[in-house]
């Protein structure tokens, strides 16, 4: 009984160790490259509890296509929206972030930006002043 646990046991291993180097070069061969127009936008003055969009464009210029596996910003007031479908090689989209505080002052959130490109995550940056 012994044995056979331990054959067992090296046979997962063995097929661990495969998957873990297949996903390695799927990966690695699925690379694309993206350019960011804009990694900055500045929204200037918002009136306090005012919804205002940052719309950043995202264009693959690489080969393959470009899966963005998820957008994170770096505060609850910050909302991320992006497409979900891979961007073919050449084509463009857009990651819109709204922005709404219901406190006045001076504001900059990060949001990382987590896909199948070379960098692997980009970081994009909005920024503004909420008033009265």
């Amino acid at each position: 009984m012994k044995v056979r646990n331990k054959n067992i046991l090296v046979l997962v291993a063995i097929f661990v160790s495969f998957a873990s180097i297949a996903f390695y070069f799927f990966n690695r061969n699925n690379k694309t490259q993206v350019t960011i127009s804009n990694k900055v936008i500045d929204l200037g003055e918002i009136k306090i509890g005012v919804q205002k969009k940052a719309i950043f464009s995202i264009k693959n210029v690489g080969n393959n296509d470009l899966k963005i596996a998820d957008v994170i910003p770096d505060c609850f007031c910050t909302i991320p929206n992006w497409e979900k479908e891979p961007i073919p090689p050449q084509k463009s989209t857009n990651i819109i972030i709204v922005v709404n505080k219901d406190f006045e002052g001076v504001f900059q959130q990060v949001v990382t930006i987590s896909c199948n490109s070379k960098e692997s995550k980009h970081l994009l940056v909005v920024r503004g002043k909420f008033i009265k």
